[in-house]
């Protein structure tokens, strides 16, 4: 409801430039990109309003899982104030190196014709590691909506487009 009276104070009985230059039927497509590191805040809402205007939009995020998992945590804590000050962590749980997460966006941009260089150089690294979200499943109602692959598979479609659309540098 909130929503509504926000819109009906913000527009009001419509933009008169607007209704006399685009047409009621006109459709048009959005994207909002970043090119530097950046925090998002209130992608829920700004998608609750767009459907509110428009029920027929399709909505899609780049930040899936991250911001699901955030707004999910988030939620609760509105609920849950015992919640506060805990850690939470996210991920599919499934362990994978750098050289195999090189190997599948190789595979996914069609380019096996190019092999990782893997100098082994570091030292003091830890051997194996991932996330552990048992926490985050059993006290949010939390799971990955993506896997690797396909986490993968929109990350490099959302690249291509996304420079696709700025056209050669």
């Amino acid at each position: 409801m909130l929503i509504e009276i926000a819109l009906q104070e913000d527009i009001g009985t419509g933009d008169i430039t607007t209704a006399a230059v685009v047409g009621t039927e006109a459709a048009g497509q959005g994207t909002i990109g970043a090119k530097e590191e950046m925090v998002i805040a209130g992608l829920e809402i700004a998608r609750r309003v767009f459907l509110t205007v428009d029920h027929h939009l399709v909505w899609e995020r780049y930040v899936e899982d991250g911001a699901a998992a955030y707004l999910r945590l988030a939620e609760h804590l509105g609920g849950e104030r015992s919640l506060s000050g805990e850690a939470f962590n996210f991920s599919n749980e499934r362990p994978a190196n750098v050289l195999e997460i090189a190997q599948h966006i190789l595979r996914l941009m069609g380019r096996e014709d190019l092999t990782p260089v893997v100098q082994n150089q570091a030292s003091g690294e830890i051997g194996h590691q991932y996330l552990d979200a048992t926490k985050a499943k059993e006290r949010l109602g939390w799971t990955p909506q993506f896997d690797l692959q396909a986490g993968l598979r929109r990350t490099i479609d959302w690249y291509r487009h996304f420079f696709d659309a700025k056209g050669p540098a």
